[in-house]
């Protein structure tokens, strides 16, 4: 498949998160970033599209004079295609790769390396609520990447029991972390949760993170829900 892009001078979203982390301290332009990557992803699905390799590498920002005038477009189309009605994408003789599986979902990991993987609409979803979640948490000088800790997860409720083996390597990729924890997880359960302290502003991207990280896949918010949240609350931005 070819997507035809205008030409611009790019930086993916983690280099463009590194050189404007001060202008990103402000939650309107993360807030616009984020909306448009929705926006990218529900015109996707709607052609009956699964991206399939959502990251942040793969999505380029062209910054403007104006935050809120930022570009984003999405990249890096080489595993998407049309299949089952946009429902799946399946990549032959693929293996798992933690430097590039970082955004990947639970469901992913329960696929053997050795058959094909089969990529989702679900799996976009999933990709994304991470890459809000390491928007939220990110620090300066550092590149984006979601990262939870079993203490956090036993905290916010997701897993019920210190049965789980804290053995477990954090620096694992947070859905195959999900994955090996899934005897233990409450689907019901959120991701992340709401501070006290919180703004509309975080709350509603908290929100978002946890809609679209749902444990199961049917659970998971569509884009054109998650664009629908973003614009009821868009008072809160400004």
């Amino acid at each position: 498949m070819s997507v035809i892009m205008g030409y611009d001078i790019y930086a993916d979203l983690s280099q463009y998160y590194i050189e404007n982390y001060q202008d990103l301290i402000v939650y309107g332009h993360r807030i616009v970033i984020i909306e448009q990557i929705a926006k990218a992803l529900s015109t996707l699905h709607g052609m009956g599209l699964v991206h399939g390799n959502l990251m942040p590498d793969n999505i380029l920002v062209v910054k403007a004079k104006r935050p809120i005038h930022t570009s984003v477009k999405l990249a890096a189309f080489t595993l998407s295609q049309l299949h089952d009605f946009g429902r799946e994408v399946v990549y032959q003789g693929c293996q798992h790769n933690n430097d590039v599986d970082t955004f990947k979902a639970p469901e992913y990991w329960e696929q053997s390396t050795t058959n094909e993987i089969r990529a989702r609409q679900t799996d976009d979803i999933f990709a994304f609520g991470l890459i809000i979640q390491a928007m939220l948490r990110g620090t300066p000088g550092e590149q984006l990447k979601p990262k939870v800790e079993i203490h956090t997860l036993l905290n916010v409720g997701l897993i019920e029991s210190m049965q789980c083996d804290t053995q477990i390597n954090p620096n694992l990729p947070v859905g195959q972390i999900l994955h090996e924890l899934r005897k233990y997880i409450n689907p019901e359960a959120c991701l992340i949760r709401h501070d006290i302290d919180d703004d509309c502003r975080v709350k509603t991207l908290k929100s978002i993170v946890n809609l679209a990280t749902q444990m199961r896949a049917e659970d998971r918010a569509k884009a054109r829900d998650i664009l629908q949240i973003l614009d009821e609350v868009k008072n809160c931005f400004s």
